[in-house]
C-alpha cells in the first residue's frame, strides 16, 4: 500500500509538472522556428528536433501510459489486452532512446565546438550528416521499440486500484535489460568522456590566461 501510494503522488507530480512543460517546450519551439537569428545553426537544429521528441514523449507518457494506468480513458478490458500493453512499451522505450540520442549528438556537437573549431561548421552544417544522425536516432528508437514486443507482459492492480503494465520474467526479458543497460553504459561512457575533454580544455585555457595576466603583471 504504502509503494502504491508513493508512486501515486510521484504520478501525479509528474503530470503537473508534464502540463506545464509541453506548452513551455512550445512556446521555445516556435520560437526557435521563427525569431530566434541563430536557429539555423546545427547546435539549434539538434535542439529543435530534441524539443520535438521531447513534447511527443511527454503526451504519449501521459495520454498513453499514466492516464489509463489511473482508471480513466480506457477500460480495464482493453488494458489487459497485450496490443495495448505492447503499445505501452514500445512508445515509452522508442521516445526514450530517441531523447537519449538527442544528448548524444549535442555532446559531440559541443565537443567539436571546442576542440575543432575550424572543422566544426565544416562538419555539422552538412545537412547529410545531420540527416544521418536523426536518421540513426529514429532507427534506434523503432529498433527498442520493436524488441519490446518479444516481452510477455500482463496488467497488475494495486491494493488501492491502479493499475500498471509489468514484464513478466524470462530470458527474453533479460536479454533486452542486458542490451538496454550496454546500450545506456556505452553512450553515458561517451559523453562522460567526451565532456571531461571539453571542461579540461575550458581549464587549460581558464589557467592559461591566468598566467598570462600575471606575467604581464610583471
Amino acid at each position: 500500500v504504502l509503494v502504491s501510494r508513493a508512486s501515486s503522488i510521484i504520478i501525479y507530480v509528474s503530470m503537473a509538472l508534464a502540463t506545464v512543460t509541453v506548452p513551455l517546450a512550445t512556446v521555445s519551439l516556435r520560437v526557435l522556428f521563427r525569431d530566434h537569428p541563430c536557429s539555423t545553426m546545427s547546435f539549434y537544429t539538434i535542439y529543435k528536433v530534441g524539443l520535438v521528441i521531447d513534447i511527443i514523449a511527454l503526451l504519449i507518457t501521459n495520454v498513453v501510459c499514466v492516464i489509463p494506468t489511473r482508471g480513466w480513458a480506457l477500460s480495464r478490458e482493453v488494458m489487459e489486452t497485450q496490443t495495448y500493453l505492447k503499445l505501452f512499451y514500445c512508445a515509452n522505450y522508442a521516445v526514450h532512446v530517441c531523447q537519449g540520442f538527442t544528448n548524444v549528438w549535442l555532446c559531440m556537437n559541443r565537443t567539436t565546438a571546442v576542440l575543432l573549431p575550424v572543422l566544426h561548421h565544416k562538419i555539422w552544417d552538412n545537412r547529410i550528416v545531420l540527416a544521418c544522425c536523426f536518421a540513426i536516432q529514429l532507427t534506434a528508437g523503432v529498433i527498442m521499440a520493436e524488441r519490446t514486443t518479444c516481452l510477455h507482459l500482463y496488467l497488475m492492480r494495486y491494493p488501492t486500484g491502479e493499475l500498471f503494465p509489468m514484464t513478466i520474467d524470462s530470458s527474453a526479458l533479460r536479454a533486452y535489460w542486458t542490451r538496454s543497460f550496454l546500450a545506456n553504459l556505452t553512450s553515458l561512457s561517451v559523453m562522460l568522456v567526451l565532456y571531461g575533454i571539453v571542461v579540461w580544455r575550458f581549464c587549460a585555457k581558464f589557467l592559461h590566461f591566468v598566467r598570462s595576466d600575471r606575467y604581464n603583471d610583471i
